[in-house]
């Protein structure tokens, strides 16, 4: 929940554990070269997401927000974005799991990575008390949130749940504090409505002469469906269906009687993925945000509207998977006087190789083409119009005990056979516990 301004990354004994069992894992010399750039990948973590486990998020910090972030779009951003997203599998796994950890990292340019990583933990401490552990992290080019929220789930009823649930710092005036309902009328349908009050004791324990005059509070209502067989004939292992509301309305801090900062942020997000006859899928995930500081002090007035619209389909023909995809996007970005409008359109189509079986577990190669046809007005760097390519290789680990990885390699079709032809890579790991 707190902005992070820097990121010091060092390799830990996790890390360097990892790589060493990859390597006594990965046999061929392909998957030994894709291994040492996943690895390189995992030790270096920092585009934008689609934001999920909103219940856990208010903002307190203007980083959090980066609404300077257009300084950093151009017609690349969108297609990093899309290719190094966890795959809509992923999210249905993490829904369903109750110990859960995934990371995508990928170059977004020379001196910056994009970095999204979660982990959950939930343990039974007696038949009605749960102890849930998260840790995000989501780091782009139009967000910087790291938490690690603490939640204890009281079950009330054979149907309601009730959770209390807080993040502590170094500063108590940083300290977050929340509640939660949860009405469960099936085991597969959860509907829940949070509240989190944060920095909320920033008014009585701040070691600065900062203060809220109108403290932030975001509240948010989720609903999350997790077929099973029996619920829906063909379901599959990672079908889900999930909405999240959230709101945050403006909170002030001010400095004295002086307002120094107001912040708000209000978004509504749908995603989902269903499994059809022979196993074809298709999968979607839409967003729609707006968020807004006011420098008062500074005299600057900056405001952010998205639309962002992905939606995937799988079916096989024959041994191959084809995954034709398209993506919509919208940006409105205000900067007192000026104005940024960003409309981008990227179809993407990937192909997945037939499955192979290796002693570690199983391997198969992707293959996948992205296009963005970029359109940008701005009163202040000027419009700009562009069409750009890429294609993408992709090798897929699944493990025989525990865990996947992908590595993701990019080339730049506009500039092939140039110096520029590599665009850059990503490192995705899942693993459940």
């Amino acid at each position: 929940m707190k902005a992070q301004a820097t990121c010091n990354c060092k390799p830990s004994p996790k890390c360097n554990s990892a790589k060493k069992v990859l390597v006594d894992f990965l046999q061929t010399s392909a998957l030994k070269a894709a291994a040492l750039l996943g690895a390189l990948l995992l030790l270096a973590p920092e585009t934008h997401a689609f934001i999920t486990d909103s219940q856990y998020h208010v903002t307190t910090e203007p980083g959090e927000l980066l609404l300077d972030s257009y300084t950093h779009w151009d017609s690349e951003a969108s297609s990093d974005f899309i290719v190094y997203q966890r795959p809509i599998e992923w999210d249905g796994s993490w829904w369903r799991s109750t110990r859960s950890f995934d990371l995508s990292v990928g170059s977004v340019s020379s001196k910056q990575f994009l970095n999204y990583q979660r982990l959950k933990l939930y343990v039974p401490l007696s038949e009605t008390v749960e102890f849930r552990l998260h840790w995000l992290q989501e780091r782009d080019f139009e967000q910087d949130r790291i938490a690690t929220p603490l939640e204890l789930r009281f079950r009330l009823s054979e149907k309601w749940y009730l959770s209390l649930l807080g993040e502590t710092s170094l500063y108590k005036s940083e300290d977050d504090v929340g509640i939660a309902l949860a009405f469960k009328p099936t085991p597969s349908r959860e509907i829940q409505i949070s509240g989190l009050w944060g920095d909320f004791q920033r008014n009585e324990r701040n070691l600065l002469t900062d203060k809220w005059s109108q403290a932030p509070v975001a509240w948010t209502l989720t609903s999350t469906y997790l077929p099973t067989p029996d619920d829906r004939p063909g379901a599959g292992p990672s079908d889900f269906r999930r909405t999240e509301a959230h709101y945050e309305a403006p909170s002030i801090r001010s400095n004295g009687t002086v307002d120094t900062r107001t912040l708000s942020y209000r978004s509504i997000y749908f995603s989902g993925l269903r499994t059809f006859g022979l196993g074809s899928t298709f999968g979607y995930r839409i967003l729609a945000d707006r968020a807004e500081d006011v420098d008062h002090s500074g005299g600057t007035n900056r405001s952010r509207f998205r639309s962002l619209n992905q939606i995937e389909y799988g079916y096989f023909a024959g041994p191959i998977k084809l995954r034709p995809g398209l993506n919509v996007f919208y940006r409105e970005i205000h900067l007192d006087k000026d104005r940024e409008y960003y409309r981008e359109v990227l179809p993407v189509f990937w192909v997945d190789l037939p499955v192979k079986a290796k002693s570690w577990g199983e391997h198969a190669w992707s293959i996948g083409y992205d296009g963005t046809v970029f359109n940008r007005d701005s009163s202040r760097r000027g419009d700009d119009r562009e069409i750009e390519h890429r294609l993408n290789l992709k090798s897929n680990m699944k493990f025989s005990k525990a865990g996947e990885l992908a590595l993701l390699f990019t080339f730049d079709v506009d500039r092939f056979g140039s110096g520029e032809t590599w665009e850059g890579g990503a490192g995705q790991f899942r693993l459940e516990f």
